[in-house]
């Protein structure tokens, strides 16, 4: 039995002399920790960064791309097209574009009678929240 106290005893006196030594040790290696996630997040934001300004102007010039295809595409059907073709899809195309403006005219006038309903229909002194 005092084998088995000497060991016990031999082990708290090993364990109180190197828990100084090993609680440095740890704060040393939470202070590196701390560092290395502080530089790692610092690294990570730099990198969205540049992604982000990427994706930008990938998707500026992926965009002016479809376009130019687009167009391309339109004018070379146009030339593939026979004389008569190209006028007949020529004059749908200002049907359409007319009809828009048509559109855009009557929805125009509508708004405006509709402010005009509102504006008369108004308590005296009272305002529209837009203006």
């Amino acid at each position: 039995m005092t084998a088995k106290i000497s060991i016990k005893l031999l082990a708290a006196c090993c364990i109180g002399l190197l828990s100084p030594v090993l609680s440095a040790q740890t704060k040393v290696d939470v202070n590196g920790i701390k560092n290395d996630l502080t530089a790692s997040t610092k690294k990570l934001n730099d990198h969205r960064e540049a992604v982000t300004t990427e994706k930008v102007e990938i998707s500026k010039k992926l965009t002016s791309s479809r376009a130019e295809i687009t167009e391309k595409r339109r004018k070379a059907r146009l030339a593939a097209m026979g004389n008569a073709d190209r006028k007949l899809v020529l004059g749908k195309l200002e049907a359409r574009a007319s009809a828009t403006g048509r559109e855009v005219e009557y929805l125009g006038k509508q708004l405006g009678a509709f402010y005009g309903k509102i504006k008369s229909s108004m308590f005296k002194g009272e305002t529209l929240a837009a203006e």
